[in-house]
């Protein structure tokens, strides 16, 4: 239940974002999108499922997607973080509750302030 879950909300926040144009003309395809996860794909868990659920939209939407591994080490959230942050529109925290710190660091710097986080509640609102 939890695997379905995570995936209809990807897919769900990737329609939404396809399928709309934004203040500077992009189109939602025309978005970069990332994926920053707390462990590394092959974890039989969340991270494999938000992988799946990204690469689907991609394969169905033709989207460009990233996924930054942090690979269980917290010195990486907040470099891993910055860079999603600089570089991509859309960014999915997987799970979000590792990232409460790095997020309010991180937050200032987001090109479009499109941040979703699975399973957590941010201290802050964008």
């Amino acid at each position: 239940m939890k695997k379905i879950s995570l995936l209809l909300v990807i897919a769900v926040a990737v329609m939404m974002f396809a399928s709309c144009a934004t203040p500077t003309g992009k189109s939602g395809g025309d978005k970069k999108y990332a994926i920053v996860t707390n462990d590394a794909i092959g974890d039989r868990g969340f991270v494999d499922m938000a992988y799946e659920g990204i690469k689907k939209a991609s394969e169905e939407f033709g989207i460009e997607f990233k996924v930054f591994e942090c690979h269980a080490d917290t010195s990486m959230f907040l470099d891993n973080l910055r860079a999603a942050a600089s570089e991509y529109d859309v960014i999915f925290i997987v799970p979000g509750y590792f990232f409460d710190k790095e997020l309010e660091e991180v937050k200032e710097n987001n090109r479009t302030g499109h941040i979703f986080m699975s399973m957590a509640l941010p201290k802050w609102k964008m």
